[in-house]
């Protein structure tokens, strides 16, 4: 494309710039090269100006780039970024107490606040040993990049006692604080049993009902096990919740439920009604329905 050549005549005075070569300008043409000249190539090229590339040109090509491969000055070292993730790897991080099925991020204490406060005590740790430090952007992107770290406890985290007996060395803790540990272990175990038997107990108990659509209720107009059913849409104007208009259960007499008991061992009551009719209590009480007008006929 270029060639340098020595100039043959010089003409100058002494305020001109020195000038030992010229530049011969090349265009490809068949097997062999034809000359040209500078404005002629450039816009063959369709480039405003070629003077980078000629004046560091040898004969037939450009010098390579040799922008971006010398290492900057201002470069942070390997070993000075090996240092922070040490620091960072030495952090006490744990992972949820209640959420570490489903996620894998650690939790750092709350003593650590926020990522600005843990480099505050970065700087401060190296400072004092003599370990060079990294800017806080660089230490942001390093722990954000490399690490699945939170601050905050997540919001179900609740048990503030498991968190206090993590932090406590049981190794030279007394008798009374290893004993609330164990109990405070075995309570919780008791919950997490009663919270799956509430979750299954209608596939065991047929009295249990379990809604699907809240907004809608099955309704038969048979006893009939077999027979039809529909649904219904439950309509609703009240905006404030309705308060029960009993504690409990009201009882019955003892007679009216040996009665009923009679009914649901002779299968006029259907099984599936069992359990409802002999959970109903019993107790000393008047029987408040009024008399029938119709006369029974063995009477």
């Amino acid at each position: 494309m270029s060639q340098k050549l020595l100039v043959k005549r010089k003409r100058r005075t002494d305020s001109e710039k020195r000038q030992f070569i010229t530049h011969k300008y090349f265009i490809n043409e068949g097997e062999g090269k034809r000359s040209v000249c500078l404005q002629f190539l450039c816009n063959t090229l369709d480039v405003s100006q070629i003077y980078y590339t000629v004046s560091n040109a040898s004969f037939g090509s450009a010098k390579e780039d040799l922008r971006g491969k010398s290492i900057p000055p201002n470069k942070t070292k390997e070993c000075t970024k090996l240092a922070v993730i040490n620091f960072i790897k030495s952090l006490p991080a744990v992972p949820s107490h209640y959420c570490r099925k489903n996620s894998s991020r650690l939790y750092l204490p709350q003593d650590f606040k926020n990522l600005t406060k843990l480099y505050q005590i970065y700087k401060k740790k190296n400072v004092l040993q003599g370990i060079d430090v990294v800017g806080e952007r660089i230490f942001r992107n390093i722990f954000q990049e490399n690490f699945n770290i939170g601050f905050h406890v997540p919001k179900k985290d609740k048990c503030l006692q498991c968190i206090r007996f993590e932090r406590l060395d049981m190794d030279i803790a007394d008798e009374a604080i290893k004993q609330a540990k164990l109990d405070h272990v075995e309570e919780k175990n008791h919950s997490y049993n009663r919270f799956k038997m509430h979750q299954n107990i209608q596939k065991t108990d047929p009295a249990t009902l379990c809604k699907k659509d809240v907004h809608k209720i099955t309704i038969k107009n048979s006893m009939n096990e077999k027979a039809s059913s529909f649904k219904i849409e439950v309509q609703m104007r009240l905006k404030a919740t309705p308060t029960s208009c009993y504690k409990s259960l009201l009882p019955i007499s003892k007679q009216k439920y040996d009665d009923l008991n009679k009914l649901c061992i002779n299968n006029v009551i259907p099984p599936i009604f069992h359990h409802e009719f002999m959970n109903i209590p019993t107790a000393t009480v008047k029987d408040t329905l009024p008399d029938s007008d119709i006369e029974d006929e063995f009477e």
